[in-house]
């Protein structure tokens, strides 16, 4: 489950193209710690603040896995 921050950040990444293809790339095979550290960076850049329980959220979310 999500919090309203996490809700928040994937919204507004979901719903600007240009946002979505920045946070793919920063991901982009990217695994464990890595990920993390580059989702918290996307999201410090883009005015979020996101604990490291949003960030796994994020990072487990199954369809970021396909």
């Amino acid at each position: 489950m999500t919090s309203g921050v996490t809700s928040a950040f994937l919204a507004l990444v979901s719903q600007d193209r240009a946002l979505t293809l920045r946070f793919i790339e920063a991901t982009k095979d990217k695994h464990s710690d890595e990920a993390i550290n580059a989702i918290a960076r996307f999201a410090r850049e883009v005015g979020f603040d996101l604990s490291f329980e949003d960030i796994r959220s994020i990072a487990d979310a199954p369809h970021l896995h396909r």
